[in-house]
């Protein structure tokens, strides 16, 4: 699925519920927000692209039951284009990117299967600093830019740790 470039946010619950939807989900670089239950039990994607424009993204932290993306257990993948970090909103208590917020995105209701978080290059460590004691171990982050699927990219870009010399 790959959201209309002329979108500016997800309203709350504008795809609740749509369990049919599989694939890539590719949210465009001019969504600025993702609000609670955006996307609420889409178990189908496999994979997430967050846009360059992507700054908050909505959860609702006290029963973790309205995060953007509680219930997506099939996504693996997430990648961030963004060089910077959004921030994990709670919808009721207004607190920005704190532990609870971060975890509960990234926790067994929302992102259960996810194995690794990309971003580009130059943003690696500020997505680390911002998230790693909040994201599950089994989690990995990487910058290896092979992986991304972006139209827009450039070969001069383009690296990878994972290919031999």
């Amino acid at each position: 699925l790959t959201l209309s470039e002329n979108m500016q946010a997800v309203a709350s619950g504008t795809f609740s519920g749509c369990s049919s939807f599989t694939g890539t989900l590719t949210i465009p670089d001019k969504i600025k927000t993702l609000d609670y239950s955006a996307f609420y039990n889409c178990k189908e994607f496999s994979e997430v692209v967050f846009g360059t424009g992507v700054t908050n993204i909505y959860i609702y932290s006290y029963s973790n039951s309205n995060s953007a993306f509680r219930y997506c257990s099939g996504v693996e993948t997430v990648t961030f284009l963004g060089s910077i970090v959004p921030i994990i909103y709670d919808s009721i208590w207004a607190t920005s990117s704190s532990g609870g917020c971060i975890s509960n995105l990234f926790g067994d209701g929302c992102f259960s299967s996810l194995t690794t978080i990309y971003t580009l290059p130059e943003s690696l460590e500020a997505y680390k600093t911002a998230w790693r004691s909040h994201v599950p171990e089994k989690v990995a982050f990487s910058s290896d830019t092979m992986n991304l699927r972006v139209s827009n990219f450039t070969a001069e870009y383009v690296r990878s740790h994972s290919c031999g010399t």
